[in-house]
């Protein structure tokens, strides 16, 4: 670990998008298994301005076509009650900016899918760090046209940085998705019920060479019942820091039953709230009781009946 004198305290055990019923390895979701996230192109074709333009036109509701800006206003204060995965919970995911321009894919992503965004005030989808921003950009896209749409999502320049960037991060039944680039993009069309986002989307894998650091002894332990209980396969590392003096907890991840199990408990309960609630009954298949799954005390007491 940088800066850490390491003393080892660890411990080792063994529209829908189309997707597996099964976790690969055992129950352990894999860097290696075929991406379910990026499925989505094969079945709406390349994303295009005509493509995006006939679906607004083909799905936004005549209600929001014909919105004054104190209806469209009233609509977002509505999205309150949508599925969301909060920015400091995106955070502990360690969710990065995209990293191989090369083997990210700009395609059509359900917009129900994308449940969060990297800026840590996103706590729900009212947030605008722009004001009026949200509804400026719905009544831009239900105009239909070309040019405006074009602008909005960047569909010619392959490694433009103005596309909505988006990572997607796999869960046994399909993918969720998170905003690194283009929050109010994405709040506008699902404003407007607009089902699909064209946005450039890297899958979300941590790097072999990552370390997850707390300097919580009560983390470390957390992750270390995770290990036992058989959720995490991977290895604890404690030093202390050269900078502060303070002991420092590094969990180095090899294999997991879903790829968010490494938060902490409240985080973990959060997204599996989301992510049922997306795809019910998905989480049946983990040897988890349902009450744990949903439940942060249950969760804690799951792990501590060892």
């Amino acid at each position: 670990m940088d800066n850490l004198e390491d003393r080892s305290v660890h411990g080792e055990t063994g529209a829908s998008v189309p997707g597996s019923n099964k976790p690969a390895d055992g129950g352990f979701t894999n860097n290696v298994r075929q991406s379910v996230a990026m499925d989505v192109q094969a079945q709406l074709g390349k994303p295009t301005v005509e493509n995006t333009i006939a679906m607004i036109m083909a799905n936004v509701p005549a209600e929001i076509m014909g919105a004054d800006n104190k209806l469209l206003a009233r609509k977002q204060k509505e999205l309150k009650k949508l599925p969301i995965v909060v920015g400091d919970v995106v955070s502990e995911m360690w969710i990065e900016y995209i990293r191989d321009w090369e083997k990210s894919k700009f395609m059509m992503v359900p917009t129900d899918k994308i449940v969060g965004s990297v800026a840590p005030g996103h706590n729900d989808w009212t947030y605008e760090h722009r004001p009026n921003k949200i509804i400026e950009i719905a009544k831009s896209l239900r105009k239909t046209d070309k040019e405006l749409i074009e602008n909005t999502f960047n569909f010619f320049d392959r490694f433009s940085s103005d596309r909505v960037l988006l990572k997607s991060v796999n869960g046994p039944a399909g993918p969720l998705f998170f905003i690194v680039s283009g929050v109010h993009r994405v709040t506008a069309c699902k404003l407007i019920k607009l089902p699909y986002v064209p946005a450039q989307v890297e899958e979300h894998k941590l790097r072999p060479d990552l370390q997850i650091f707390s300097p919580e002894k009560s983390m470390a332990d957390e992750w270390q019942r995770k290990i036992d209980r058989g959720l995490i396969k991977g290895n604890i590392e404690a030093g202390r820091s050269r900078i502060d003096e303070r002991v420092y907890y590094g969990l180095t991840i090899e294999k997991q039953v879903l790829p968010w199990m490494h938060l902490s408990i409240p985080g973990l309960v959060a997204v599996n709230r989301v992510y049922n609630e997306l795809y019910p009954q998905s989480l049946d298949i983990l040897n988890i009781p349902e009450a744990a799954l949903f439940d942060e005390e249950a969760f804690d007491r799951f792990l501590k009946q060892g």
